[in-house]
């Protein structure tokens, strides 16, 4: 639609209030997850100031993380039963509901984010440069700056568990 003046044309990507509060999978708790924070901040950053929920994206999608690692091609005998996909699948699954396992790997996972934090050639962070390219699509752009945050912190937890 073409509207003549006095009427002012303003673009809206989403029109969520910008409080942090919308992907609760994704934000943290007490510090909100602005457009704002995702845009200026990497995913180290957000993680180490509350704003990214490592720990609860971890026990979400550590199932992706481990599909991602490969496994370990042994000979027939009890030592490819051990390290089959399935016995690495039942192993995780019990750690991941201790605490301590759960805390490891979390700042496993921020130590890894944190290697990988600095600002690309394009001078963007490197979920917001995935956004940017078009290697992540989520609806609103704020949507998929959540979507790639989730995926930096499964593939970060993917190299932690290898």
């Amino acid at each position: 639609l073409d509207f003549p003046p006095p009427w002012q044309v303003i673009f809206c990507d989403d029109l969520r209030p910008d409080d942090g509060t919308d992907a609760t999978d994704v934000v943290a708790g007490s510090v909100p997850l602005t457009m704002i924070a995702m845009l200026e901040k990497s995913g180290a950053e957000l993680a180490e100031e509350g704003r990214l929920a490592v720990q609860r994206i971890f026990q979400r999608d550590w199932q992706a993380a481990l599909c991602a690692c490969q496994t370990p091609i042994l000979d027939e005998g009890p030592l490819q039963e051990a390290n089959s996909y399935g016995q690495r699948i039942r192993m995780v699954s019990r750690l991941v509901k201790r605490p301590r396992f759960a805390a490891l790997v979390e700042r496993c996972i921020i130590a890894v984010l944190a290697k990988h934090s600095q600002v690309s050639t394009d001078s963007m962070h490197l979920h917001v440069s995935m956004v940017v390219h078009g290697d992540v699509a989520g609806g609103s752009l704020r949507q998929s700056l959540m979507l790639a945050l989730r995926s930096l912190v499964v593939q970060a937890a993917s190299h932690v568990l290898r």
